[in-house]
């Protein structure tokens, strides 16, 4: 071990003596077979974490470090590393079980937050089982409380993050081999829901997929990849019921309230004052949500008076349906009212209401909506006419009822074997644009937005352009060094395209090497570009505009098969568990040993 450097194993891995000796280095490395990588603070330290993923069978093989999974790279590869922001590395205690089945091979995953705590949770797709599993986030980085749920088709490939279905929180979207996309619900809690209802088929080989405002709507679509279609699935979301309480804080007097005896509103709240009446109520018609959530409202003061030896007055809250039937349990079995407050100090009320300070709440879950209820507030009188109750801010939740569906838009053909496909502004016009990479073909297409979810197609690789036909080769994204916008590697030409921001091809360069091409990774600045190449050990290095500067051949390496740069370091993967760290500026300060 030389400075900088780790070499690491399966059997060097075991021990807490290796563990300190690692980190005491500040680099990690084992050998495992990976699919996907990324980054992403995921133990909220400030810093990104480098992963690659493991999907394999063995246990002791299983996953070293969690990250999210850039779904554009899923060429299989040996050899795990991690890193921070402060480059330096850091090994995560190993998973016990395999994310998946045996011989999964390819498999989708996505990082999200379906819990909602703070610490990315992890969705991975099982072809072979036909499972989606999800796996919490906890506080320390890893995962637990693994979720295994039928995907709801054959041969899930793909899976996605989006809000799509009912409330705020994040749902999963899944592809299929067989076409079709299953739908999956988020609670916030950490599970999800199968929505088999919102099933879509007939979509092609799904293998790849991407979230984004497609019709720029405001809201989150999918597009989907399938071979031989592009589909947009354009998300429906819109409000199709609101406000199931009409002027529930008074802010318009009491439109919309229908009043027995003296109420009125003051300071913008409801005062129910009783003079003499024997009833004083406030009550209104209103559609519930399907489903619905909960009843609430202020109690804000409530002076209820008795005559010396009669009843004390009391005010009721009662939830009935049309014929005056309670929809939710009262409180005793020969009353009506789901809450009753009988005089200054008694409060009696149902199991599905509760309280807090001034707020009373009904629970609503448990009953169907979607029909027709009335809701009642009561001052009910005894002889004495001083007694007072004044209310505010009456809610029932949710108060919005989301339309749940999603309308699928074929994208114009022809395709060959559409794979990778991602989403960005491609010309800096604000609407979003989709790039696909299409081996049949031998093209990558762009899909430029107009706006609306309308979308023109341009073909911008040249007609000899080639691509590997599965998986395709990564999109390179980088920085804007003279206007050039990405990059594309041609797996069977060897060349790299660059392309500029307004989509102009730029002339191909074909790489002094003589075999293909099997990583390419640009700095963060897009000043360098770095280029692998099978059975090739030497690391090419260009500049921003692709002029060759010189080759590097690391030592101690035997097969290079990915580099990745990190700020101000560039790694350099190779399959027999080396990886080497060093200044991406400057070739001649790598380390190489």
């Amino acid at each position: 071990m030389s400075d900088g450097v780790v070499r690491g194993t399966r059997e060097d891995r075991s021990g807490a003596a290796l563990v300190e000796q690692l980190t005491a280095a500040g680099y990690a490395v084992v050998d495992h077979q990976v699919t996907a990588d990324g980054a992403e603070d995921t133990d909220g330290d400030g810093w990104d974490n480098r992963t690659e993923l493991y999907l394999g069978t063995n246990p002791a093989d299983e996953t070293d470090f969690y990250g999210p999974l850039d779904r554009s790279r899923f060429a299989p590869e040996t050899g795990t590393v991690v890193y921070d922001g402060s480059f330096s590395l850091n090994l995560i205690d190993a998973m016990t079980t395999p994310l998946v089945a045996a011989g999964a091979g390819r498999a989708g995953a996505v990082w999200c937050s379906l819990s909602e705590d703070g610490y990315p949770d992890l969705a991975v797709v099982d072809p072979f089982l036909d499972q989606l599993i999800l796996h919490l986030g906890q506080p320390d980085g890893a995962l637990a409380e693994v979720t295994n749920l039928a995907s709801g088709a054959a041969g899930p490939l793909a899976v996605e993050a989006l809000d799509i279905l009912g409330n705020a929180s994040i749902d999963l979207a899944v592809g299929h081999a067989d076409g079709r996309v299953t739908f999956f619900e988020g609670d916030g809690t950490g599970q999800v829901i199968p929505r088999p209802d919102l099933t879509i088929s007939n979509l092609g080989v799904i293998v790849s997929m991407v979230a984004a405002d497609l019709d720029g709507d405001g809201d989150t679509d999918l597009a989907v990849s399938g071979g031989t279609s592009v589909t947009l699935l354009l998300n429906d979301h819109d409000p199709v019921a609101s406000n199931p309480v009409k002027n529930g804080d008074f802010s318009e007097g009491l439109r919309a309230w229908t009043i027995v005896g003296q109420v009125s509103v003051q300071g913008g709240r409801a005062v129910f004052e009783e003079r003499g009446n024997f009833l004083t109520s406030l009550e209104q018609t209103l559609d519930l949500p399907n489903p619905p959530q909960e009843l609430s409202f202020d109690l804000l003061e409530s002076g209820l008076t008795a005559m010396s030896g009669e009843l004390p007055d009391a005010f009721d809250v009662t939830l009935t349906d049309l014929s005056g039937t309670p929809l939710v349990t009262a409180f005793r079995a020969d009353a009506e009212s789901q809450f009753n407050r009988s005089g200054p100090e008694l409060d009696r009320w149902a199991p599905a209401v509760s309280m807090s300070s001034n707020r009373i709440t009904m629970d609503l879950t448990t009953m169907t909506g979607g029909a027709p209820a009335i809701v009642r507030f009561a001052l009910v009188g005894s002889p004495g006419a001083d007694s007072l109750v004044v209310i505010d801010n009456v809610s029932v939740t949710p108060d919005a009822v989301y339309a749940e569906t999603v309308s699928a838009t074929a994208l114009a053909g022809p395709f060959g074997n559409a794979g990778g496909i991602v989403a960005t502004d491609h010309n800096g016009d604000g609407v979003t644009d989709l790039l696909v990479e299409d081996g049949g073909l031998g093209a990558l297409i762009l899909f430029e937005g107009q706006g609306g979810g309308s979308y023109t197609r341009t073909l911008l690789a040249p007609a000899d352009y080639g691509c590997p036909p599965a998986p395709p080769l990564p999109i390179g994204l980088t920085g804007t060094v003279e206007q050039v916008k990405y990059y594309v590697a041609d797996g069977l030409t060897w060349q790299v395209n660059p392309y500029l921001a307004d989509g102009t091809a730029r002339t191909p360069v074909t790489p002094v090497s003589g075999t293909p091409i099997t990583s390419l990774e640009t700095s963060p600045d897009g000043s360098r570009t770095w280029l692998l190449h099978e059975g090739d050990q030497a690391l090419w290095v260009y500049d921003g505009n692709l002029n060759l500067l010189g080759q590097w051949t690391p030592g101690s390496i035997s097969n290079a098969i990915d580099v990745a740069a990190a700020g101000e370091d560039l790694w350099v993967l190779d399959e027999r568990t080396l990886f080497l760290g060093g200044d991406p500026e400057n070739p001649a300060n790598y380390q190489t040993d």
